[in-house]
């Protein structure tokens, strides 16, 4: 079996010394990793298909076993989906719990968290020690800003009953817009009425966790995480979201400075936006365009359908098998009421999992329900 190409710079018995460092690492990780989650309060959440606890996993991959320190690793107990990607680059704040303000360092913590590469003796340095591919994060974020949100596709999914939509529109009105903006899909702008209606930046609205009263886990987790960077001589104890806005700015400052042409493109793609991580104990309410596509809802993938989340907190299923592909146009949402071979067992009873809160528009008479999905569809 050939693995070198010609004319490859790496010799094989390089190749060979490499892969060989790597499972060496490897094995480390995992052994500091099990005798940490040993010593852990809880059990991780298993985040199952379409989830994943992104911000402690990253954080337990970029801190923990880089620095030899267990303390740094934290137990995965809030799993959240896959959020949808259109519009993100005009949204002032970004992540469930609206957390990063800019939009390279948020993409260059991303970046850290999935493995490039970083010397962690130069975390607090002058000259970070990294591979992270810069012009290849100005790339997807430029490929981003011309992604639209889906429109409901009626030769798939059935035709849109217009004059029930408009019943629905007044519903929204009444009940969804004090929170969710409707944005022109075209634009990424919030539509009239909607917001703040032809803003170039879209302002997502928070809400409270003891307002919104879902699963406070992503948010509290994110705000209460502290880390230790004794190690390489820096604090003993320090906030997770300190020590990866610091981190992440050094090395999107260091690129910065390198060119004209690295500050022009860092001007164009922050627009403006500063190097800002918080933890506020709150969820953003993303706008709705496209929401229909966007299924299970909730930040943790907790409720299956629109229709499910338009119930009462406790009418909500407790058990989702999840990983099918057919898709319920009238309630709009995913299939997962019935097991089959190679569903995910989602139990919304486990820690991070609950499919409680978000109560508005739960007391609608099934006419109305349905009259606001129709609604829904058209965006």
């Amino acid at each position: 079996m050939r693995v070198l190409a010609t004319g490859a710079a790496t010799t094989r018995d390089e190749l060979q010394n490499s892969l060989k460092t790597f499972l060496q690492e490897q094995q480390a990780r995992n052994s500091l990793f099990g005798a940490a989650q040993d010593a852990a309060p809880e059990v991780p959440t298993a985040s199952g298909l379409g989830r994943l606890d992104a911000v402690n996993r990253g954080g337990n991959l970029l801190l923990a076993p880089p620095l030899g320190e267990p303390k740094n690793y934290f137990p995965t107990t809030a799993p959240v989906s896959y959020p949808a990607l259109w519009d993100t680059p005009y949204l002032d704040w970004v992540l469930y719990n609206a957390s990063i303000r800019q939009p390279m360092t948020r993409n260059v913590i991303e970046d850290l968290g999935v493995g490039a590469p970083i010397d962690p003796r130069t975390f607090l340095s002058d000259k970070i020690v990294h591979s992270v591919l810069m012009d290849n994060i100005v790339s997807i974020h430029r490929s981003l800003t011309k992604l639209e949100s889906p429109g409901w596709p009626e030769d798939l999914l059935g035709k849109i009953d217009l004059d029930k939509a408009g019943q629905g529109e007044t519903i929204y009105r009444q009940t969804c817009a004090g929170c969710h903006a409707l944005i022109d899909r075209g634009t990424h702008r919030p539509l009239a009425g909607s917001g703040a209606a032809g803003n170039a930046e879209i302002t997502v609205m928070t809400v409270p966790l003891d307002q919104v009263k879902t699963d406070p886990r992503q948010a509290v987790n994110f705000a209460a995480r502290v880390i230790s960077l004794g190690k390489i001589g820096g604090p003993a104890t320090i906030p997770y979201m300190d020590a990866a806005k610091a981190v992440a700015g050094g090395i999107v400052e260091q690129w910065k400075n390198q060119s004209p042409a690295n500050a022009r493109t860092e001007n164009e793609i922050d627009n403006g936006r500063q190097n800002e991580f918080r933890g506020i104990l709150a969820y953003r309410a993303r706008p709705l365009n496209g929401t229909w596509a966007t299924a299970p809802y909730l930040h943790n993938g907790s409720v299956p359908s629109l229709y499910d989340l338009l119930l009462p907190p406790t009418q909500r299923p407790k058990i989702l098998y999840v990983g099918s592909w057919e898709f319920d146009p009238v309630h709009v949402g995913v299939e997962t009421g019935s097991p089959f071979a190679g569903a995910f067992t989602f139990d919304a009873r486990l820690p991070g999992n609950a499919n409680i809160g978000h109560e508005y528009a739960t007391t609608l008479s099934e006419p109305e329900r349905m009259a606001l999905l129709e609604f829904l569809k058209t965006h």
